[in-house]
């Protein structure tokens, strides 16, 4: 914990000052107007000074919590197992009678912080499995196959459930399976779509193939893209053994 400006070296340092001059016999109202503070500081830290040979801060007791220790742990426990509930949601659910920010204060001292979920699609047991054994088939392979493999991908956009907006979980455990949102597919509309907008810009099918080749032959000039992703994917198939087929953080 940072120390307090009132314990900070600069200022038990000031005080330090403040006796010395004074045991050296200088006036109250002159050691006032030496060190630029007022007349009570200094006549307060003289004062403390011989009755108790201290120059640091008394700590103070501070305003008592509003939540009791059972309460506490009740928000805790509440974030854990409801952990896409917003703060004004386990304050209502646990019908606390503080504000939801309290409910945040108390989160964040135990550990738990607000972050928006990773949102993938649902994976079925056989989805981990073919996942899985692509990883564990491949994973060995030296980087001269990766570097002579064509990939391709393309963008789907489907309509579905809105996903939580966020998560309370501890830092560094986003792609934990307890904290991905999950969304499903099945039963919606799903359409697959290359489109660019821009005003003015030529909205011609020529002027179209136009604009894709240039961002294509922009993406050829940066080698690094592409070799950076070969060099990855060691890592991101040991990702994937380690879930057990799961998600990953690629």
């Amino acid at each position: 914990m940072a120390a307090r400006r009132t314990d900070n070296p600069a200022v038990i340092a000031t005080r330090g000052r403040m006796i010395g001059i004074w045991e050296a016999g200088m006036p109250l109202p002159a050691i006032a107007h030496e060190l630029g503070v007022s007349r009570q500081t200094v006549w307060r830290w003289v004062q403390r000074w011989q009755e108790e040979g201290v120059l640091t801060t008394k700590p103070k007791s501070g305003r008592p919590k509003v939540t009791s220790r059972q309460e506490e742990q009740q928000i805790i426990t509440t974030a854990r197992e409801r952990h896409m509930l917003s703060s004004y949601q386990i304050t209502h659910h646990l019908q606390l009678p503080h504000y939801p920010r309290t409910t945040r204060r108390r989160l964040h001292e135990g550990g738990i912080h607000c972050f928006v979920p990773a949102v993938k699609e649902t994976l079925s047991p056989a989805n981990k499995e073919a996942r899985l054994g692509f990883a564990l088939q491949y994973l060995p392979m030296e980087p001269e196959f990766w570097e002579t493999t064509i990939f391709t991908d393309e963008k789907v956009f489907t309509s579905v459930e809105s996903p939580a907006r966020q998560c309370w979980r501890p830092k560094n455990t986003r792609y934990q399976p307890e904290n991905i949102c999950n969304i499903k597919r099945s039963g919606r509309k799903s359409t697959s779509f290359w489109g660019e907008w821009d005003v003015g810009d030529d909205r011609t099918e020529a002027g179209i193939e136009r604009k894709a080749r240039e961002v294509w032959e922009s993406v050829r000039r940066r080698p690094n893209v592409c070799s950076n992703l070969v060099k990855s994917i060691p890592s991101r198939l040991e990702e994937v053994i380690s879930a057990f087929g799961g998600w990953s953080s690629y």
